[in-house]
């Protein structure tokens, strides 16, 4: 059964260009791993995140989320079954993230400075990619 999962937190410290990359670097290898697919939202310390895939991976995924500690005030805002993915890989995105050749980076999209593209995304509308891309959007804005 296809899961899904949307969450928020803060991170202890600001994180910088090396620390991005160290973070999108073993996301994108664990979550290929497990067959979890989804995207991240960096700015300010804030970090907004929706994961996909098996629920048990999720899950899985999850408690060890919380159990990191270079975040803190880990809130879910949403959590339940969906038919099929909404992402097509795991991606991140970034506000003023200063890494050079950031583009070459394995799971890298910067999409905060535009929609999330098409590429990224398949054609199914769950509700946690529905309030991911109303966040992601209201970021934008506030440029």
């Amino acid at each position: 059964m296809l899961y899904e999962l949307l969450y928020s937190s803060s991170a202890i410290e600001e994180f910088n260009g090396e620390d991005i990359k160290l973070l999108l670097e073993q996301c994108y290898t664990n979550n290929k791993k497990y067959g979890i697919t989804g995207c991240m939202i960096y700015k300010k310390r804030e970090f907004i995140q929706v994961i996909e895939g098996e629920k048990e991976y999720v899950l899985d995924l999850f408690r060890n989320i919380k159990k990191d500690k270079r975040h803190t005030k880990i809130k879910v805002i949403w959590k339940g079954e969906t038919t099929e993915r909404s992402f097509n890989d795991w991606q991140m995105g970034f506000y003023n993230l200063n890494v050079e050749n950031k583009e070459q980076i394995e799971g890298f999209a910067d999409i905060l400075k535009e929609k999330i593209s098409k590429n990224l995304r398949t054609n199914h509308e769950s509700t946690a990619s529905r309030l991911f891309e109303v966040i992601s959007s209201y970021l934008r804005a506030r440029e």
